[in-house]
């Protein structure tokens, strides 16, 4: 949603959709008849078209929006399930259904890939000689495709993993906004593209080992490259285009489920919150009308979801450590 000083403007639609959703999870037993899963799902509900008519100064305009309902999820989840064999009031399984405790003790490397999402909030705003005007504010959500590698260590007592990861992720997360009443007709207007080029993160792990899964929280520091491009319409034949990168830094937070396959091998899901703080870039940006020189600003946070799929390889350790 953007508002724009001076006119104010207001809108709702409602609509109930239906849709084709697609996705995968890893659900592992806990103890008796529980078990936790991570799941991700993508979801389409189709598109949407609505259309209001506008106010602006000299009169109004007829306003259409349209687009495309797309959505990634990521849950947790924890189930009960009734009859069936779980583990009884002694809390022990009986011998014949004993299951094997994965080992995940040493160091492991692995790749993984996923998609990511971006909640970006901004503000626009342009400033001349004569003062500023037109503020505006929005939201970048930069969403694609992302994939990288990791290495680790994990200590094991028991039952409890304690590990320390790293990873760095090439992404092509992009999203672009217009901004600067670019849907008038008069030559004018702005387009913004947000970018994030690639992250990495170093973070703890804790988790619970059952069986041949480890369910985990993870958290640490996070760094990343993020670019904002310019396209600014300043009048008939005056366009001026800029791009500004910034290297930062952050924290993130998540968690996941890993399970392992065979021998060395496991397989995990996880989702990460990477929070890298805020950017704010201010660009030259010539206009026909108005007294030079005119300068615009644009400023935002920079906060990630991160879903990912990955496989790891642990070096010199036994598949079993233990029986429980």
């Amino acid at each position: 949603m953007r508002s724009l000083e001076g006119t104010a403007n207001g809108a709702s639609f409602r609509h109930s959709l239906t849709g084709g959703t697609v996705g995968g999870g890893i659900e592992a037993a806990l103890f008796g008849n529980w078990t936790g899963k991570v799941e991700y799902l993508y979801m389409d509900l189709g598109s949407i078209s609505d259309s209001f008519t506008t106010a602006i100064p000299f009169g109004t305009i007829n306003t259409r929006v349209t687009s495309d309902i797309r959505d990634h999820v990521v849950r947790a989840g924890l189930n009960y399930r009734f009859g069936g064999t779980g583990v009884g009031a002694s809390g022990a399984m009986p011998p014949a259904m004993t299951a094997p405790l994965a080992n995940w003790t040493g160091f492991y490397v692995g790749a993984s890939a996923g998609h990511g999402v971006g909640h970006d909030p901004a503000s626009f705003s342009r400033a001349t000689a004569a003062g500023a005007g037109l503020p505006e504010t929005f939201t970048f959500a930069p969403g694609g495709w992302l994939g990288g590698g990791q290495i680790g260590y994990n200590w094991q007592l028991a039952q409890w993993v304690l590990g320390l990861e790293t990873d760095i992720q090439g992404a092509n997360q992009v999203d672009t906004a217009c901004v600067g009443a670019c849907e008038l007709t008069f030559d004018t207007g702005t387009t913004l593209e947000r970018k994030l080029r690639w992250f990495g993160t170093t973070r703890g792990r804790f988790g619970y080992a059952a069986g041949p899964a480890l369910l985990y929280v993870t958290g640490g520091a996070a760094y990343g490259q993020v670019r904002t491009s310019i396209t600014d319409l300043g009048g008939p034949g005056i366009v001026s285009t800029g791009r500004a990168t910034h290297t930062k830094s952050g924290w993130t937070l998540g968690g996941g489920i890993e399970g392992a396959i065979s021998g060395p091998w496991s397989a995990k899901l996880e989702y990460l919150y990477v929070d890298l703080g805020n950017v704010s870039d201010t660009f030259a940006t010539p206009a026909a009308f108005g007294p030079p020189p005119r300068t615009t600003t644009v400023s935002s946070g920079v906060h990630d979801h991160v879903f990912r799929a990955g496989l790891n390889y642990r070096f010199g350790a036994e598949a079993v450590v233990a029986k429980y």
